[in-house]
Parts: C-alpha cells; structure tokens; sequence
C-alpha cells in the first residue's frame, strides 16, 4: 500500500515540476516576442513568482518519493536508474544555481526598464543571454530523457 501512496505522491511531483517548466517556456517565449515594456515586465514577475514556489516543490517531491520507491522496490543503481538519477541531478542542480538567479534578474530588469518605459540594453543583453538560452531549452528535452527512462527502462 505505502508503494502505491509513494508512486501517487510521484506523480504529483512529476506533473508539479513539468508544469512549472512548461509555464516557463511558454512565458519565455511570449516575453521575447513582445515589445511592450510593460507585458514583458509582468510576464517575467509572473514567471518568476510562479517558478519560485512550484519548481522546487515538485523537485523535492520526486527527490523524496524516488527515494522511498527505490528503497521499497529494492532497486540497484545501475542502468536507466542511475542515467535518471544523473540528468535529474543536473536539473536540480541547474535550477538552483542558475535558473532561479537568472529569472530573479530578469524580473528585477524589467521592472527597471517598465520604470524607464523602454527596454534597456542590459535587459536585452539578459533576454539574449546564450548561456541563459541553452540551460532554459534544455529543460524541456531533459525532462522527457528523464520520463522516458522511468517508463521505459531501457537498459
């Protein structure tokens, strides 16, 4: 019984995570596209005061419940599970260290440049960040990697 409250408690997780990075991405992708101060300003406070809650609840809820599960399943580190264990580490560690700083910043930009009614090169310097980019379009193919591994167990 536990094992299913375990794997219900996962899903939640998993769905909790994937839409806070979906909710990111498609609020990336409407901030770029607009040229109004204003919009981008409010779609990067509402992107950031909804990944700040959500992303880290879903995380720690797969990271506590995968733990239960593969200490009730009995699960050996090798293979699918230790591939998923690695790419859910670098998301995690990605997050936390880059993600969260760089949607901070680009919150506190933009609320600078809707001050100033113009978009500012330094906001515009962040907006284009290819460092910034890459880490943000790789979230999405990750997180498939990573539910593609748990389902299928391919190795």
């Amino acid at each position: 019984m536990s094992y299913q409250i375990l794997i219900f408690f996962h899903i939640i997780g998993i769905t909790i995570l994937g839409g806070a990075l979906i909710f990111g991405q498609l609020h990336q992708f409407r901030a770029r596209r607009s040229h109004d101060i204003s919009f981008i300003a409010e779609t990067y406070r509402t992107l950031y005061l909804t990944i700040v809650p959500f992303a880290p609840l879903g995380g720690i809820t797969i990271l506590l419940t995968g733990i239960g599960l593969i200490i009730l399943g009995s699960y050996q580190i090798k293979g699918w599970l230790l591939a998923l264990i690695i790419l859910f580490g670098f998301e995690v560690i990605e997050g936390i260290t880059h993600y969260l700083r760089h949607a901070k910043r680009l919150m506190n930009l933009s609320s600078e440049a809707r001050k100033k009614g113009i978009i500012t090169q330094e906001l515009l310097n962040l907006i284009n960040n290819r460092l910034g980019n890459f880490l943000l379009y790789l979230d999405i193919p990750n997180f498939l990697v990573i539910a593609c591994l748990a389902i299928f167990k391919p190795f």
